[in-house]
């Protein structure tokens, strides 16, 4: 047996009144999927862009002058000024982190340093430091554990950045 079959025998069951509440029912349920699917939907998003819209052109105007602000300015070359460094504000900085360094060797386009026996993190922050402060970045490391935890031999390259 069907599933349409067994829906026409039960509907045909039924006594006349009970097919009209069924009817009454289904049409009912049937309005309330089509509001509460497609039309109240639609009124809370017109009412949402409607207040949001404005406040979006108003934001639009402002990118649009601050563009036409940036496409006024005259054009600048692509890499900052090279930043000075020196050997006594690094060794100024190692000394602020307790990092007592081995060797250093500053040249115009980077400095070498030769670590032994240093707290890793004081080291880490030391290079965060120097890349925001003096403008160095990593070029090459070579870091090796120690045997306490937390210490480690490093000789670093740092190099100018662009």
């Amino acid at each position: 047996m069907t599933s349409a079959r067994r829906l026409r025998e039960f509907w045909e069951s039924r006594q006349p009144r009970e097919q009209r509440v069924l009817r009454v029912g289904a049409g009912s349920l049937l309005l309330l999927l089509i509001w509460l699917l497609l039309i109240e939907p639609a009124i809370e998003g017109r009412s949402y862009w409607q207040q949001a819209l404005p406040r979006l052109r108003g934001q639009l105007a402002q990118m649009r002058a601050i563009a036409s602000e940036i496409a006024a300015l005259p054009a600048r070359p692509a890499s900052a000024p090279a930043v000075d460094f020196s050997r006594a504000s690094l060794e100024r900085t190692l000394k602020d982190k307790g990092l007592p360094v081995q060797s250093l060797t500053v040249s115009d386009s980077g400095v070498t340093a030769h670590f032994v026996n240093v707290n890793l993190t004081a080291l880490m922050e030391w290079l965060q430091q120097t890349q925001s402060s003096e403008r160095l970045i990593v070029n090459e490391a070579s870091i090796t554990a120690r045997d306490h935890p937390g210490r480690v031999n490093a000789r670093l390259n740092l190099q100018r950045a662009q």
